[in-house]
């Protein structure tokens, strides 16, 4: 994906799933390749990332890193 970004004519930005706030640093900025991550998971607690008492933290990584991050909440669709 990596090769196909950088050979890419138009802008992409790229958001990649994150479950413990450590795969923060992995994925966000320079390092990973992502422009910034979200949570996925909209029932707090299912995951780390998924707890909203983190997502401060989560949120200043990322803009430490220059990425954004995203936080999932639920009810998020109606089946």
């Amino acid at each position: 994906w990596r090769e196909a970004r950088r050979a890419a004519t138009t802008p992409s930005f790229l958001v990649g799933l994150v479950l413990e706030p450590g795969q923060l640093a992995q994925y966000a900025g320079g390092a990973g390749g992502f422009d910034g991550v979200y949570t996925y998971f909209g029932a707090a607690g299912f995951t780390r990332a998924a707890t909203p008492s983190g997502w401060a933290g989560l949120a200043r990584d990322a803009e430490t890193r220059g990425a954004l991050f995203v936080p999932c909440v639920a009810p998020g669709y109606d089946d």
